[in-house]
């Protein structure tokens, strides 16, 4: 049975050891916490020193601590997975970084038979903690079929998005996706509550005019998100451009709104400035607010 590895025990990675100890694997962890470890070991986690031990006890590694510079010293400094690891090891980084740092990984081992997929988890600490993380791959097929029964193991759901980096892009888009989504959600109530809306009253119209499907949905659901050609059908360019005209009307009257309450709204801004994108319309179909 492949022995797994664990570095970073925080929020994602304490729940996403446990739930390797639960499939029946071995597992090493590393954490510069002790305290991090103790429950682990007390399961029966090899405690260990330092990321190079963690690597002489594993064929799969599980990298999930904070940045790139974190990652890049765990797999690269001094004492690291690259000083203990031996011909075949896969290193799989888990934490959200730059495809950049990846490459660099890769490029440092590959030399060595050491591997290095990115495999970016998605779902948040609750979905850790109940092992249906979505878990987006980039890399080798070889090297993912190898790793797959350690990420199954925390894993919903594995997806194989494409070379290597392709895992850290799709895990980046579904990021970026979620923290405007949180922003539009976060701007539409700051402006309720200096309006003297009830927030539970701003939820359900939002509920029952289907906003989700309606607009999140649709854009998720385009074929491109390219501005529509000249030689676009002609309803369809001027579909986008009435649109356009109508969202840029419509946010135009939220901002004078929140003037009026001394509420700012920046991301309220940026949609009009880019409504004809949002809407596809042509680019020469003018900008006026």
């Amino acid at each position: 049975m492949l022995r797994s590895g664990l570095i970073g025990l925080g929020k994602i990675g304490t729940p996403m050891a446990h739930r390797i100890l639960d499939a029946g694997f071995s597992l090493a962890v590393r954490d510069v916490r002790e305290q991090a470890v103790e429950p682990l070991a007390a399961r029966g986690a090899r405690a260990c020193g330092s990321p190079a031990d963690v690597a002489r006890n594993a064929d799969v590694i599980c990298v999930v601590v904070l940045d790139d510079a974190q990652v890049t010293e765990v797999v690269l400094g001094p004492a690291g997975i690259s000083e203990g690891a031996s011909p075949g090891l896969v290193v799989c980084v888990c934490s959200t970084v730059r495809e950049s740092t990846i490459l660099e990984l890769d490029r440092a081992l590959r030399g060595r038979d050491v591997h290095v997929i990115d495999a970016g988890v998605a779902g948040g600490y609750t979905s850790a903690e109940s092992g249906t993380l979505v878990t987006t791959v980039g890399g080798d097929r070889a090297h993912l079929d190898r790793t797959a029964p350690v990420l199954r193991s925390f894993s919903r759901e594995v997806v194989h998005a494409g070379a290597l980096g392709a895992g850290m892009r799709l895990k980046l888009i579904k990021n970026l996706i979620s923290y405007l989504a949180m922003s539009a959600g976060h701007e539409g109530m700051l402006l309720a509550e200096a309006a003297g809306i009830d927030p539970a009253t701003v939820r359900h119209v939002v509920e029952q005019t289907d906003l989700v499907e309606q607009f999140f949905h649709m854009a998720l659901s385009r074929p491109c998100s390219r501005r529509l050609g000249p030689d676009a059908p002609e309803a369809e360019r001027e579909h986008a451009i009435h649109f356009a005209g109508v969202a840029r009307k419509d946010i135009a009257a939220i901002e004078d709104l929140g003037r009026q309450l001394g509420i700012e709204l920046p991301h309220a801004r940026t949609a009009r400035e880019n409504a004809g994108r949002l809407f596809l319309a042509p680019d020469d179909e003018g900008g006026a607010p």
